[in-house]
């Protein structure tokens, strides 16, 4: 068993945010149309709050808590470094299906009956999230 030992468990995460999949999630937002309103605002946290920030804070924040989990109630998780880092990437990568304007867009999709080639039915982000995972694994790029 590779054990925590002190450590955070961050030793793939570098090569990772570096797959297209990740790094295109920078170009969207987690505020949706949100962004625009917010625009005038002297609060850059409103304009830096894109997938790929909110996706590296869901990592980190699963990461402490594993992590306060673990120190306080080991029994409850494994302990194991392999399984810190799946339940990290697990965390980066839940948004990697959506499309600019998420949810609004999914919407979009539904009301105009628009179907993704390949698809049964209209665009959905967690459907596409599996795609675009199934997609990685078999290029080998994980």
């Amino acid at each position: 068993m590779n054990t925590l030992n002190g450590t955070t468990g961050f030793t793939e995460i570098n090569s990772i945010l570096e797959l297209e999949p990740v790094r295109r999630l920078k170009y969207f937002s987690q505020l949706g149309l949100k962004t625009y309103w917010l625009r005038g605002t002297t609060d850059a946290k409103y304009l830096e709050h894109n997938r790929l920030n909110h996706s590296v804070g869901v990592l980190l924040l699963a990461s402490y808590l594993y992590l306060k989990i673990y120190k306080k109630k080991p029994e409850i998780v494994g302990g194991d470094l392999r399984e810190l880092q799946f339940l990290q990437i697990a965390a980066l990568f839940h948004d990697i299906g959506h499309l600019p304007f998420s949810h609004l867009m999914e919407e979009v999709f539904e009301e105009f009956g628009w179907v993704i080639a390949g698809e049964k039915k209209s665009f959905d982000h967690e459907q596409h999230t599996k795609n675009v995972l199934r997609q990685l694994v078999e290029a080998d790029e994980m």
